[in-house]
């Protein structure tokens, strides 16, 4: 059963009111996650049928088996009875017989079985691909209150991987009692959360990873300044130079405070290294050099430094920057999401999820236990269509695992 996620009236200003932030993230996780919920709890309710065919079906061949033994068992007594009269070659005949009639008997039990287990597995394949699905839409949606990202891209068996992967963590306070409500009796607890998530990117959509991306393509001929020496002789600094033609693009990273950028010569081993902060302002690129002899840091040797042409350097930095940019939204499907350490996407346990992602969000959007049920948030939340009938209506639609979610202060409202 897929339900549809809510249409809010347009809103004005959202960043200034984290109030009304929070509002437009809950009806979100109304939307798709509990999708999910449904989708994922109608798998585990088939579970005891299922577990029902698989017992049925070995009583059904243990009974045959014993059919088939109390057979042998009559047709030896049978013919021992018959002594001095002995009729060996009918008494075989019979046993072959019974044997091929308790084989095919097997065989149409356990086909029998088989389709009902089949349709069974079906369905939860169904759900299994809407609950991935639905947690893939929700997650793509830029009100999830990250706090760290990284947009990957690596040289893999002929072609470029993309990957972008997003961080969500922090502290949260939880109640006691049995509805979690705040009273005099109840102390807060600490509960620590983190979610990870990650998505397949097209990387080949992207002009600069359709192919290998080798450093002559930003210019032809660049050579880096990787080592110097003093000449006795002349006493001026002699540099050495490494030809960047037979680099090509291996690996590179964007995160919210860095961008890792290597070039690699593969047939020697060798490595180029590009490092720029994302901090606001800065314009600098750190430059390292490796090889199977040395490591060099070339920006933080000023006779290197001299000798760089950091146009080239600057041109192939911001190029490559834009180019991981670009590929985020080109998503291919969710990869990975993992709740406190757990698999998501294996247990398909999206209740956790939901209100893993719930307390998160209440702590980065600012909303404590003791003003979320304010009357200033209720009246924000019945202005933007979520009524106290509308979420109850909409928990109820989770059966059984409502219960998890209604602990939650943010859906008392809705009891």
């Amino acid at each position: 059963m897929i339900l549809c996620s809510w249409t809010l009236k347009e809103q004005v200003a959202i960043g200034s009111d984290k109030q009304l932030e929070f509002i437009l993230f809950l009806n979100d996780l109304m939307g798709h996650p509990f999708n999910a919920v449904i989708s994922s709890q109608s798998i585990a309710e088939r579970k005891p049928r299922s577990e029902q065919v698989k017992n049925e079906l070995k009583t059904k061949l243990s009974l045959v088996d014993r059919y088939h033994d109390d057979l042998k068992v009559l047709n030896d007594n049978t013919n021992a009875g018959l002594s001095p009269y002995q009729f060996p070659e009918l008494f075989e005949s019979v046993s072959k017989f019974s044997d091929t009639v308790v084989s095919q008997l097997k065989e149409k039990i356990s086909e029998q079985s088989g389709k009902r287990l089949s349709e069974i597995e079906s369905q939860n394949s169904a759900d299994r691909n809407n609950t991935i699905k639905s947690l893939d839409l929700f997650l793509q949606s830029p009100r999830i209150p990250t706090d760290k990202f990284s947009i990957k891209v690596t040289w893999q068996s002929g072609t470029y991987v993309a990957i972008s992967t997003y961080y969500v963590s922090g502290a949260s306070e939880v109640v006691g009692g049995k509805r979690g409500r705040l009273s005099k009796q109840e102390v807060k607890v600490r509960e620590d959360n983190s979610i990870e998530y990650s998505f397949s990117l097209n990387a080949a959509e992207e002009e600069l990873f359709s192919k290998p991306l080798s450093f002559s393509s930003f210019s032809k001929g660049y050579k880096m300044p990787v080592k110097h020496a003093v000449s006795w002789i002349s006493k001026e600094a002699q540099v050495d130079y490494e030809k960047m033609d037979r680099y090509d693009l291996s690996e590179a990273v964007l995160t919210e405070s860095n961008l890792f950028i290597v070039f690699k010569d593969q047939d020697k081993g060798s490595e180029v290294k590009f490092t720029k902060s994302m901090l606001a302002g800065n314009k600098s690129v750190d430059i390292d050099y490796k090889d199977s002899v040395q490591s060099v840091n070339v920006t933080g040797q000023p006779v290197l430094q001299k000798n760089l042409e950091m146009s080239v350097v600057s041109g192939l930095v911001e190029s490559i920057e834009g180019a991981l940019r670009n590929i985020e939204s080109r998503r291919n499907g969710l990869r990975s999401l993992t709740v406190n350490g757990e698999d998501i996407l294996s247990t398909l346990d999206a209740v956790k999820f939901a209100v893993a992602i719930t307390k998160l969000a209440m702590v980065k959007f600012g909303l404590s236990l003791e003003n979320i049920e304010s009357t200033s948030f209720v009246a924000k939340l019945v202005d933007n269509g979520l009524t106290r009938a509308a979420i109850s209506e909409r928990m109820k639609s989770l059966g059984p695992q409502a219960e998890k979610l209604s602990r939650l202060p943010v859906f008392h409202y809705g009891k």
